[in-house]
């Protein structure tokens, strides 16, 4: 196993929580993140806030170039692949913020302004954290959310409305027409995370409990954007907790049935849930509990469901060990493994962001920007996926 030593770091004035590069600016990366004043007035409960930096990468060089400060903790966000311009932020305020990144002509860099923030107790009870989101493949207007208390929830959102608002919150919501909302799985603790299968045929979500819960939804038809969310349901939905040891942080869909999940047990597996039963394919322990996997190399659906050998490379972020790259291998027999190929072990605290920089990979070389929280790190580091 190769250990990776970085190009460069930055240490940043608040704790990252999560990072994404940005689909239209391929240099720059947006983090949020999320501060816990514990020493706040007790009368007041624990205070959170937090930011949305934007950090330019070179070949070995770290700038942020904007902090956009919040008074709200950041603990997930995502830009949409529909409006690769379009950020949304799940909050620790019960809230999500939508963003927009643009370039004004002459400009030297591209800049982060807030669209609008969407709150209020038809959406999140007052106190809950907002702890994901992710964005529906087919329709560009609907999100799901995880919750502290447990929620899977599927909101539409008329995104062109909320560009002439600046804020909107508790009941106008529903009355405005903005926004609709809809309960779709529970768990019995917090909902770490979600994940649409890529055919958008239904979610998968994961909890504290240790479970791993699926929800069928419906085809979209006609426009997306109109949709209600309690139509996409279309079918019971189903959970498993005899997989997982621990909660499930990680979903990663590669098919509609089979998935990469991690853990806090510190494992990563492959699962297939085509069966009744859901079955594990193989796991690999990577020491440190597993909060967040993203694929090196797309795959396609019809290589992952046939039987024909191969592998995919997956760059996983691990709480208490720092990043590690794993290769997935399938042999002639369809039987899976894993191994680690490389490790990076620079992080002093939870690594709960990485993310592949953009246009990388093409001549064998993969460049990777990963954070840790308590030290504010952020790192640049490569691997050659040819060692």
């Amino acid at each position: 196993m190769a250990t990776i030593k970085s190009e460069t770091s930055i240490t940043l004035s608040l704790p990252p929580s999560c990072i994404e590069f940005a689909p239209s600016f391929p240099n720059y990366a947006a983090i949020g993140t999320y501060f816990l004043d514990k020493d706040a007035n007790s009368e007041q409960g624990q205070k959170r806030s937090g930011s949305i930096e934007l950090l330019e990468v070179g070949y070995d060089t770290l700038t942020v170039v904007q902090v956009v400060e919040t008074e709200y903790g950041i603990l997930d966000l995502h830009f949409s692949p529909h409006e690769p311009d379009i950020i949304c932020t799940a909050n620790s305020t019960a809230s999500i913020t939508f963003f927009r990144i643009g370039q004004e002509s002459g400009a030297k860099h591209p800049e982060i302004v807030q669209l609008g923030l969407i709150t209020g107790d038809d959406f999140l009870a007052d106190g809950v954290l907002a702890l994901s989101l992710q964005w529906h493949p087919a329709n560009p207007n609907a999100i799901a959310i995880t919750s502290s208390v447990g929620d899977v929830l599927l909101l539409t959102i008329d995104l062109a409305a909320l560009e002439t608002k600046k804020s909107m919150e508790g009941s106008s919501l529903a009355m405005d027409g903005l926004v609709s909302c809809t309960s779709i799985a529970k768990h019995e603790l917090e909902a770490w995370t979600s994940s649409f299968t890529p055919l958008s045929t239904g979610i998968y979500s994961g909890g504290d409990d240790c479970v791993l819960g699926y929800v069928p939804l419906a085809e979209v038809t006609g426009d997306a954007s109109q949709e209600d969310p309690s139509r996409l349901q279309s079918g019971n939905p189903r959970q498993d907790r005899r997989i997982h040891d621990a909660g499930v942080t990680a979903i990663l869909p590669l098919s509609e049935h089979v998935l990469l999940t991690g853990s806090y047990d510190d494992h990563i597996r492959i699962i297939d849930t085509k069966p009744n039963r859901p079955k594990v394919m193989a796991g690999e322990n990577l020491g440190g509990g597993v909060w967040r996997l993203k694929l090196i190399k797309s795959v396609t659906e019809s290589w992952v469901v046939s039987d024909e050998p191969g592998e995919i490379m997956v760059l996983a972020s691990c709480m208490y060990t720092g990043a590690r790259i794993v290769r997935a291998v399938r042999d002639e027999s369809g039987n899976w493994k894993f191994e680690v190929v490389a490790r990076f072990e620079e992080h002093e605290s939870m690594n709960y962001g990485s993310d592949l920089v953009p246009g990388c990979g093409g001549d064998g070389e993969i460049a990777v920007v990963s954070t840790s929280f308590y030290d504010k790190l952020v790192c640049l580091w490569r691997y050659r996926l040819d060692h």
